[in-house]
């Protein structure tokens, strides 16, 4: 009994000490939103562009990637103020529920 306690403490703490490492991830820019947020979906346009839609309690806020280290906000489709807001692509259209 004694040696199941003390594999599963070890296993927990070194669970814990690699649950807050970052490997491979650079932040390259930051936007910041009045509302929560509480969904994120990416497209790519034809042209290549990449945009980030962020579903917010308010409505959907549609980012351009463009240039990643200034990401600008281009478009916010106004939505009844909801907790929950899913969003999904599908073609060229974006899906919200």
């Amino acid at each position: 009994m004694k040696l199941s306690t003390l594999f599963f403490s070890v296993l927990f703490l070194h669970i814990g000490l690699l649950k807050g490492q970052v490997q491979n991830i650079t932040l390259k820019g930051h936007l910041s939103f009045d509302s929560k947020a509480n969904d994120i979906w990416g497209y790519t346009a034809p042209d290549g562009t990449e945009y980030a839609l962020v579903g917010l309690r308010s409505g959907v806020s549609i980012v351009s990637l463009a240039d990643p280290a200034n990401p600008t906000e281009v478009a916010f489709i106004e939505g009844e103020e909801s907790i929950w807001r899913d969003l999904r692509t599908r073609g060229h259209y974006c899906y919200v529920v």
